[in-house]
């Protein structure tokens, strides 16, 4: 778990407009237990867990389950609920009206009435300190930001440094702000706030980045200006502005919790464009930029130090709310999927996976179960950027990659099957026709699927990933529009939201009793053991890599067996594989990496520095992997020429 993650996970799931109306019971093959509720109507919003309790809010309601989804029940009948937080120590913070603020300290089970900043004090948001969860920080909207023509209107912050007794004003006109501590900082806040400090916050004039300290009252510490974007993201801090340093893009980066900011060299042709962070990993930073439309952008990714960026993939699919077709496979670091466009087609998208942090990519194979197709046969898998779809990947389970797509030179969603992969992407097999929802429980133990494309009476069950599946059929034989698939953190369960007519539908299922413990986590690929030894058939950042996962085994992994551990059996002899292409360089049909004249026009890696000393370098257009650990091989030094 990073350490800015709180206690809470937060999925998008269906909510309740009222109260619940029937409660029944479904089978399932093998004696799994299902319970089902049914609600008055229907309404999106988000599902919290604390480890105890389930939570979510609807229409000003606050609804709890003690049982994993099995039964619900409204907190408070008579508060109207704004907005909740939970830490990872079991501590809730709920905002109710105005002037209200309910505390729980035990998983959600009691709740006691504390202080907001005032009487008045309309709270719209709360973050609790993931590392000092008696510190919250709470927001509350001030004027009439509600109503379009007026001129007053701005978001306060606050915090509590005693669990909501008292508070302390931070700042005003602040339009994010964030926990952004560590181990030996953890009281620190980051905000971006307008640095004019009237008139209307939604017409800013100037704002700026600010970093806070404990004791907060100190005041804070701008640190980056004129700041048109901002994200954080554990200990990075992304900021975007104008900037005079070069025609790129105006992205700034700080690796130090915000303490320091560098400028990110981009090619010069992305400048004023719309930019959204795909991963940030120790290594590398892969930012996509939107191109000439809202439905593409080129990625690019950075060196070992976040400093130079150059192209990886052109027209990455994306949409005009900046979601793109793009992301890592968990528990294996270097492994990426993408989505992107045809240029001579616009319309038509075809999927690519790279094995060493986008230096090279490739298309997917085929099914090895799949035979109807002749010509252009390759995968291609619906994206991360459709709501309906994700690719399923877990680090407890290496290798496993669940995904939709088709077969042929692009993807067909009107044709469309699930599959599955054990071995990272290199080959696949269909396991079902048609769009599904799929998810795994959190030690990748079982495989759960459910037909979303219709009406459905059961949902699918695997213990040995997708080789085999059983049946759990819902309540009385009744069928089910199916919106949302969810397991439950660190259990063998999970649940099920749809719709039956006008009526929501929520379906939990219990694997917890219905199997084994898998046995000798300890002694892979003995007789005796549940658990194997895997590796990739291929090197991945120069290394040759080994991870312990379950058998296609009817048991379930214990949570306290660390399956996500990797261990590097030797460092391999480097190839171009192990490179990418450096700032300004691309790779041409022959995958050589060559002077990009359309980034960067003007670009002449060969002209002598202006003063000149002795000698100087030509770059080779190479550059290794960020933390690509490869030996000997192949090289790409650069070229040293005299002074002239």
């Amino acid at each position: 778990m990073s350490k800015h993650t709180t206690g809470a996970i937060v999925l998008l799931v269906l909510a309740i407009w009222c109260c619940i109306v029937s409660s029944n019971t479904g089978t399932c093959s093998n004696g799994a237990q299902m319970d089902e509720f049914t609600f008055d109507s229907t309404y999106a919003y988000d599902l919290h867990f604390t480890g105890e309790n389930v939570f979510f809010i609807d229409n000003y309601k606050l609804f709890r389950s003690k049982s994993d989804g099995g039964h619900w029940e409204n907190v408070f009948t008579s508060e109207r609920i704004i907005d909740i937080d939970v830490s990872r120590d079991g501590k809730l913070v709920v905002a109710s009206g105005i002037g209200k603020l309910w505390i729980s300290e035990d998983f959600g089970t009691t709740f006691h009435r504390k202080s907001t900043p005032s009487e008045s004090s309309r709270i719209r948001g709360l973050k609790i300190n993931p590392f000092n969860s008696s510190w919250i920080l709470a927001s509350e909207v001030m004027g009439h930001c509600n109503q379009k023509n007026s001129d007053d209107c701005e978001m306060t912050v606050y915090v509590s440094d005693n669990t909501a007794k008292s508070w302390l004003q931070l700042r005003t006109y602040v339009w994010m702000y964030a926990w952004l501590g560590y181990a030996d900082d953890p009281n620190r806040v980051i905000l971006w706030e307008d640095t004019v400090k009237q008139g209307d916050q939604r017409d800013p004039s100037e704002s700026v980045v600010s970093i806070g300290h404990e004791p907060l009252i100190w005041g804070f510490k701008p640190v980056i200006h004129n700041v048109t974007g901002f994200l954080a993201l554990d200990d990075k801090v992304f900021a975007a502005r104008p900037t005079e340093e070069s025609e790129g893009l105006g992205l700034y980066i700080s690796d130090d919790n915000g303490e320091t900011f560098r400028f990110a060299k981009t090619p010069t042709k992305v400048h004023g464009k719309r930019f959204t962070i795909l991963d940030a990993t120790p290594g590398s930073v892969f930012v996509n930029v939107e191109d000439r439309s809202n439905t593409y952008g080129k990625v690019y990714v950075s060196n070992d130090k976040g400093t130079d960026f150059s192209l990886t993939l052109t027209h990455n699919v994306r949409t005009r709310y900046g979601s793109c077709d793009f992301t890592g496979v968990k528990g294996i670091q270097g492994i990426y999927l993408a989505n992107a466009r045809y240029e001579d087609d616009m319309s038509m998208i075809y999927s690519l996976i790279s094995y060493n942090e986008g230096a090279t990519w490739d298309r997917l194979p085929k099914p090895d179960n799949y035979n109807d197709c002749s010509g252009n046969c390759y995968l291609n898998l619906v994206g991360n950027s459709d709501f309906r779809s994700k690719w399923l990947t877990n680090k407890h389970s290496p290798g496993v990659i669940v995904a939709m797509g088709s077969v042929g030179n692009h993807l067909d969603t009107k044709n469309l099957m699930t599959l599955i992969s054990r071995d990272a992407g290199k080959s696949w097999n269909k396991i079902a026709d048609g769009r599904h929802l799929y998810q795994l429980d959190e030690t990748g133990s079982i495989l759960v699927m459910v037909n979303n494309a219709v009406q459905t009476k059961n949902l699918l069950y695997s213990f040995d990933y997708g080789i085999t599946w059983d049946n759990c059929y819902f309540p009385n034989g009744l069928s089910l529009q199916v919106d949302y698939l969810i397991d439950v953190p660190g259990k063998a369960k999970f649940i099920v939201f749809g719709r039956r007519g006008n009526k929501l539908v929520s379906i939990s299922i219990n694997f917890e009793d219905t199997t084994r413990t898998c046995q000798y986590f300890y002694a892979p690929d003995s007789s005796r053991s549940d658990f194997e030894t895997w590796s990739p058939n291929h090197c991945i950042n120069g290394k040759e890599l080994s991870f312990t996962r379950k058998k296609p085994a009817d048991c379930i992994v214990p949570s306290n067996f660390d399956t996500s551990q990797v261990s590097v059996l030797r460092d391999c002899v480097c190839t171009r594989d192990d490179y990418q292409c450096d700032y300004c360089f691309k790779p041409n049909s022959q995958g050589n990496c060559v002077v990009d004249d359309i980034e960067c026009p003007g670009y002449d890696p060969t002209r002598q520095p202006v003063p000149c000393s002795n000698t100087y370098e030509i770059p080779s257009g190479y550059r290794k992997v960020p933390g690509d650990t490869c030996r000997a091989g192949k090289t790409f030094p650069p070229e040293t020429r005299r002074c002239h």
